[in-house]
């Protein structure tokens, strides 16, 4: 349950106070910089995207992803008087552990309720990229950011040309592979090799993390 995580990254001890949080689909595409992402006041770059919450429909018609981000605006608009509705790009999102314990002192409920579910759930929040990015724009430390990026469905049916392109020229600073079920023409396999395949194009060299 990644609104599990998001409620504990604050509390990591030594973490910096300025600090970018990745989902496990991420990839920076090329050397980063920490002025892509905060300001050298210290505030957060954020990416809001041209998505919208969804209001009008029950929430067992969303994506959980999507309802967590319906249930983060409403306590926005319950506590705060505001209703936010920008759903954030999929880029590198952008954390302080100054603001995210104000948040938790805000809405303590919704960090005990995301630390209690093992699994996602309907009642989930994303923290890091729908709570964060909102509230630090209302408090003046938070404005948006340009760094680039590139999306990438793993059952696109142009997934071959666009990782042979993407893997040629990384033109963007960052990039997503969204694994959204086996490709429709490709098969689960053939799909599987031509990721690893474009990855190890990218990324030949292991970091000192990987085993």
């Amino acid at each position: 349950n990644s609104s599990a995580i998001e409620a504990n990254l604050h509390r990591i001890p030594g973490l910096s106070e300025h600090h970018l949080y990745l989902n496990d689909d991420f990839f920076f595409a090329r050397p980063a910089r920490a002025s892509q992402y905060f300001a050298p006041s210290g505030i957060a770059y954020v990416h809001p995207g041209e998505q919208k919450v969804n209001h009008l429909f029950a929430p067992e018609m969303l994506p959980e992803w999507l309802n967590s981000d319906r249930n983060a605006s409403t306590a926005f608009e319950d506590r705060l008087g505001v209703t936010p509705m920008s759903v954030m790009k999929h880029v590198p999102y952008c954390g302080t552990v100054s603001m995210m314990t104000e948040i938790e002192n805000e809405w303590p409920d919704l960090f005990a309720k995301g630390e209690r579910n093992r699994f996602r759930s309907m009642n989930n929040v994303r923290l890091y990229s729908f709570m964060f990015p909102h509230y630090a724009g209302l408090r003046g430390r938070a404005v948006p950011g340009t760094v680039s990026h590139h999306y990438v469905s793993l059952r696109s049916p142009n997934l071959k040309k666009t990782l042979a392109n993407m893997a040629v020229s990384p033109n963007r600073d960052t990039f997503v592979l969204n694994d959204e079920g086996d490709h429709p023409d490709l098969g689960r396999e053939a799909q599987v090799e031509l990721v690893r395949s474009f990855l190890e194009t990218c990324f030949p060299i292991k970091s000192e993390f990987e085993k």
